[in-house]
């Protein structure tokens, strides 16, 4: 019984450590730049730029 505690435990915890770490990786690996565009792309910000992000996910 006190084994089936402590895999459950267990099992949280990793599971917290894999979102903690896949947070640490969107937060680190994660980029936001303004591209000017010369299409009318929709929506736009002024000055023909546009918002890209890029991600990387394990």
């Amino acid at each position: 019984m006190k084994e089936n505690k402590l895999k459950k435990k267990n099992k949280r915890e990793i599971k917290k450590e894999k979102q903690r770490l896949r947070q640490e990786f969107h937060d680190k690996y994660t980029l936001s730049k303004m591209v000017k565009v010369n299409d009318n792309w929709y929506p736009t910000y002024p000055k023909h730029l546009v918002s890209v992000y890029l991600t990387i996910t394990w």
